[in-house]
């Protein structure tokens, strides 16, 4: 299995090293995914595909345009698991993107993945900026849609898709015992709940 990971490093060094910052956020969702591995409770193939989950923008895997998809087409036809590819086709609501680009049924090639899976590599996309930094899921979608703009294919899917991501996110935290917060510092988690508790506490005193 060490194998498989070091050719997901490899590979997506191979067609993204060059990009940035897109390798910086390839990278550090690499990195991330194999910090939650240490748990016990990521499956390998996870940590591979958030490897690989962006590999779809390398130039010369450009054909629909569509990186999802075109990166999970590159996967299998260089023979990587089909349950690799399929995470990568179906990524953070990929499927909505999918509808809005006429892409629906070239996506359908590839099946759902479980759902938990799905999860979790969603909760590791939606931790990592543009450049690598670690921020909130909302914070995530917000630079999405922004970046993009709400009428392009992409922002507008974030826009309609946003409920679902944070749902999906919300699971994998669940599932892996994360704060709310997460990837928050532990220390920026407790300000944020003082801050909270705070305010709560004002309220309640101006309501008396």
């Amino acid at each position: 299995m060490a194998d498989i990971l070091r050719r997901a490093r490899a590979t997506a060094y191979a067609h993204t090293g060059t990009m940035h910052p897109r390798w910086e956020h390839i990278r550090s969702a690499g990195r991330r995914a194999e910090e939650l591995a240490r748990t016990g409770l990521v499956p390998r193939r996870i940590v591979v595909a958030a490897w690989l989950h962006d590999v779809g923008y390398g130039p010369a895997l450009l054909d629909t345009g569509f990186h999802p998809l075109d990166g999970a087409r590159f996967l299998r036809s260089n023979g990587w698991p089909e349950e690799v590819a399929s995470l990568v086709a179906w990524h953070s609501a990929a499927d909505r993107d999918a509808e809005r680009r006429g892409l629906e049924d070239q996506l359908a090639a590839f099946a759902p993945p479980p759902q938990l899976e799905l999860d979790m590599l969603n909760l590791i996309d939606l931790s990592t900026s543009p450049t690598g930094a670690a921020v909130t899921d909302c914070e995530r979608i917000a630079e999405v849609i922004a970046r993009h703009g709400p009428s392009s294919p992409t922002g507008s899917a974030k826009i309609i898709a946003r409920e679902e991501l944070l749902a999906s996110s919300a699971r994998a935290k669940a599932y892996l015992g994360l704060p709310e917060s997460w990837p928050a510092p532990v220390e920026t988690d407790r300000n944020r709940t003082r801050e909270r508790a705070a305010k709560v506490k004002a309220a309640v005193a101006g309501c008396c």
